[in-house]
């Protein structure tokens, strides 16, 4: 079969070895969409799905939050108090297991997710007027087949670890 060759004919009909080259995926999809856009806060989301030949595409969310006040992206260092990721890591995989319909958070670990103890805050959030979302990809915290995971924690939850003088304050306080 000629398709599984790596050597290809050229315009001049010699052959040239193309197995150093990156293969290109055999599809790409791109989409993106407007999560937040109020009280000079924009949130968005690009979703891309590719497949490079594998059995399965790859599927990724990239989580976006813009201060247009200054045009940056808003970072989680700027929005929480220093120390605060191993106080967050445990609010997010509380949220987690509620959602789930799990007893205890180690039962997660029985539906597909992976330790417990690594899950972090991993800078892919978002915010509302609600609460701030996290979204980890596939095979992030959990095996592929559960696809991405996102958990949304109201601002009450997550307040005592938040700075008063953040660009998303005044969805917090």
């Amino acid at each position: 079969d000629t398709e599984d060759r790596t050597a290809v004919m050229d315009f001049e009909g010699e052959e040239f070895d193309t197995s150093d080259r990156p293969s290109l995926p055999e599809y790409e999809l791109l989409n993106d969409s407007i999560l937040f856009n109020q009280k000079d806060v924009l949130c968005y989301s690009v979703y891309r799905e590719y497949n490079a030949g594998t059995p399965s595409p790859v599927r990724t969310y990239t989580n976006w939050v813009i201060d247009l006040k200054t045009g940056n992206r808003v970072t989680e260092s700027e929005i929480f108090n220093e120390d605060y990721k191993d106080d967050l890591a445990k609010i997010i995989v509380d949220a987690i297991a509620l959602y789930n319909n799990v007893d205890k958070v180690a039962d997660l670990e029985n539906i597909g997710f992976y330790n417990i103890n690594e899950i972090y805050p991993n800078r892919n959030f978002y915010v509302d007027d609600i609460g701030i979302t996290y979204t980890f990809n596939e095979s992030d915290i959990a095996a592929g087949a559960l696809g991405a995971t996102s958990v949304r924690i109201p601002y009450e939850k997550v307040r005592h670890l938040m700075r008063h003088d953040s660009p998303i304050a005044h969805l917090v306080f």
